[in-house]
């Protein structure tokens, strides 16, 4: 898909968020995110960009403008005690 802000093409990887109906009324969702021959990231900083998508839509309206997120450390996780 053509990203028309960074004019270059881009790869969807779509999520389904959910909602939380809490004081903040936020959306989120879980993304894995795998390095290397499947191992885990570690220490490392992220900014994801996300935008909505509706494929059923006009033609060049697919997809919403998009969002950076802030920076944020990906952190090892470990077995829940």
């Amino acid at each position: 898909m053509r990203l028309p802000e960074a004019d270059a093409d881009v790869i969807i990887k779509p999520h389904q968020p959910e909602y939380h109906d809490n004081d903040e009324g936020c959306w989120s969702c879980d993304v894995v995110l795998t390095g290397t021959k499947g191992r885990p990231f570690h220490n490392v900083l992220v900014q994801l960009a996300v935008a909505r998508c509706q494929p059923n839509s006009l033609a060049d309206l697919s997809l919403s403008p998009v969002f950076r997120t802030d920076i944020v450390s990906l952190q090892p996780t470990g077995p829940s005690v």
